[in-house]
């Protein structure tokens, strides 16, 4: 039987190939985009949602809510991908 150690790093060496098998592509933006964000200044909890729906509607995406109770919700955009899937 093999030691531990020798199990755990054929499975990091597996996971290693696995995670170097992905496409991974970048969009960078204008660093004048990245300066304006970053100047904008810390969000107060309550202008959190508009601010979220605001810099998705920046970039071109229509943005989506999900109901998380009567007061709230997550902010999300559905981009269109390679397949079907959805993360």
């Amino acid at each position: 039987m093999l030691p531990r150690t020798v199990h755990a790093t054929v499975a990091l060496v597996l996971f290693a190939c696995h995670s170097f098998a992905q496409h991974i592509e970048v969009d960078l933006v204008a660093e004048e985009l990245v300066k304006s964000r970053l100047e904008s200044g810390l969000v107060k909890p309550r202008e959190r949602q508009p601010a979220i729906k605001s810099l998705f509607e920046d970039v071109g995406c229509t943005p989506q809510e999900q109901p998380i109770d009567k007061n709230s919700a997550n902010v999300f955009c559905v981009l269109p991908g390679e397949t079907t899937s959805r993360l």
